[in-house]
């Protein structure tokens, strides 16, 4: 059955197969591996369009009935995959117990796995919950921790520039949806990420500088930053030389970029 799940949820075409999947599972829920129940569950988010709100109901209830005792003997990568899969699939009384033992973890989680964490938190949870609320609590101690973490990909030290704004755009709504107070466990975490972009900004990607920069605008993430201002700044400078490297290679007027547009014996002339 597992195998089918995760085939289906590599080909749309096997949509079909979802409901009979989830109904057969949820059945015999109690014969199935813990890993094997987490790898289906993380698989059905992939399918869950086509699964009716009662199937997928009927899944989450016989799942937390076998889990929930287990949740303390997970492993932290199980605990995150079930996590991010409870989290797509919607209100359950096994998110809600997950999102628990994730946020009693966190102290014991390695920066990946507390990114990861948070996104499965932010996506399955409303923006007061407060599992979620805690995760933001812990994180600028972390990353105070972390230092400069990373250069490229991530370790246990730390995140890249990049997973960084992957963190900023997981935890938008909540920041958005709290109170920016000073001393308040939203700027904190502003101040703090602020602070770990603006050591990063070379390394963050094109696309990264431009979803950072959208939640510093007005009404975004990290508009209530103290440091917006500077740290859009190398933003906006970042953004105006790659918008003269792009013109400097475009094509001139007559045709052509400037270059081509010289004659044979100009641009041997020019050469020496």
């Amino acid at each position: 059955m597992l195998s089918l799940a995760l085939v289906a949820a590599k080909a749309s075409w096997l949509g079909l197969l979802w409901e009979p999947i989830a109904r057969a599972a949820a059945a015999d829920v109690k014969s199935w591996a813990v890993a094997d129940l987490v790898k289906l569950l993380l698989a059905v988010t992939r399918g869950k369009e086509h699964l009716r709100p009662e199937a997928r109901e009927a899944l989450l209830a016989s799942a937390g009935s076998a889990l929930t005792s287990e949740l303390p003997d997970l492993a932290a990568v199980e605990l995150v995959k079930l996590l991010l899969g409870l989290a797509g699939l919607g209100g359950s009384a096994l998110l809600e117990a997950t999102a628990k033992e994730a946020a009693i973890r966190l102290p014991d989680l390695s920066l990946p796995h507390l990114l990861l964490v948070t996104q499965g938190l932010a996506q399955g949870l409303s923006p007061e919950h407060p599992a979620l609320l805690q995760a933001l609590e812990f994180w600028p101690g972390k990353l105070k921790g972390a230092g400069g973490g990373a250069s490229k990909g991530s370790t246990d030290a730390g995140l890249s520039a990049d997973q960084l704004t992957k963190l900023v755009v997981a935890t938008s709504p909540a920041l958005k949806a709290g109170a920016a107070v000073a001393g308040s466990a939203h700027a904190n975490f502003v101040r703090a990420v602020v602070n770990q972009l603006l050591a990063r900004v070379t390394e963050l990607s094109e696309v990264s500088r431009e979803m950072v920069q959208a939640e510093l605008a007005e009404g975004g993430a990290l508009a209530s930053s103290p440091r917006r201002q500077e740290l859009l700044a190398p933003l906006l400078k970042l953004a105006k030389a790659k918008k003269a490297r792009k013109a400097s290679r475009s094509p001139s007027p007559g045709g052509g970029t400037a270059k081509a547009g010289l004659s044979k014996k100009q641009r041997k002339k020019q050469r020496r």
